[in-house]
């Protein structure tokens, strides 16, 4: 047997023994992975499919083009959103699931987000569970539209997850980020302004009213951040 063959055939038992590992240990990452492309097979088929609604049909042709429009805004809803769907527009072409895109892409991952804020929050077992309910929840499902609220809840569940890690971990840049992403969130839709004074009362309460130059310096840089957007 050549050299060549040799080394290809142990290439393909490798490959084989890390597959067999990966089904037959019981590791949280293999159920985690199983549960995340179910959720995404189960978005993309109401993507594919599903008729349309009548806000879509508003929606949808706006972000046709818009980044060879000059607007910087739209009348109807932020403008974040409609260049993203825009991009998904010429990288696919104007489609059903191109219109969709930004659903199903953050509609799937919202479901690892979920396991990440909930192991934070809570543990492994509850975070699996939580991923498994996101996964095959009809509501979330079938909001996989031409609309901006899966891509608004997965900003504010990002959100949440860093500012969780800032206080859990004490490194500011959690904090910046959580700025950056709530101001991403005003961008995709403007109801994300609702939720920041939420993020403010917790960051006094979790800081135990750390008036500190330190944390008053850190809050200020928070809020330049999100006024920016």
């Amino acid at each position: 047997m050549s050299r060549d063959k040799k080394l290809e055939e142990n290439k393909k038992s490798d490959t084989l023994d890390k597959f067999l590992n990966f089904i037959l240990t019981k590791n949280y990452a293999k159920y985690l992975t199983f549960i995340v492309i179910l959720g995404a097979i189960l978005r993309y088929l109401v993507v594919k499919n599903i008729s349309f609604l009548g806000d879509e049909m508003v929606h949808g042709p706006h972000a046709i083009n818009i980044w060879g429009s000059g607007l910087i805004s739209t009348l109807v809803e932020s403008p974040t959103w409609f260049y993203l769907t825009d991009i998904a527009y010429k990288i696919f072409g104007v489609t059903i699931f191109s219109s969709r895109f930004l659903s199903f892409f953050y509609g799937t991952l919202t479901i690892l987000l979920v396991y990440l804020l909930a192991k934070k929050i809570f543990n492994k077992k509850v975070a699996l569970l939580s991923a498994a309910f996101i996964s095959v929840s009809a509501y979330h499902i079938r909001y996989s539209l031409m609309e901006m609220d899966i891509s608004l809840a997965f900003f504010l569940l990002f959100a949440a997850y860093t500012f969780i890690k800032y206080f859990k971990e004490n490194k500011v840049q959690y904090l910046y980020l959580t700025g950056l992403l709530l101001g991403t969130g005003v961008l995709i839709k403007t109801i994300t302004a609702f939720f920041v004074p939420v993020f403010i009362i917790f960051y006094f309460i979790l800081g135990k009213k750390d008036f500190s130059k330190k944390n008053i310096a850190r809050y200020i840089i928070f809020g330049l951040i999100m006024f920016m957007f």
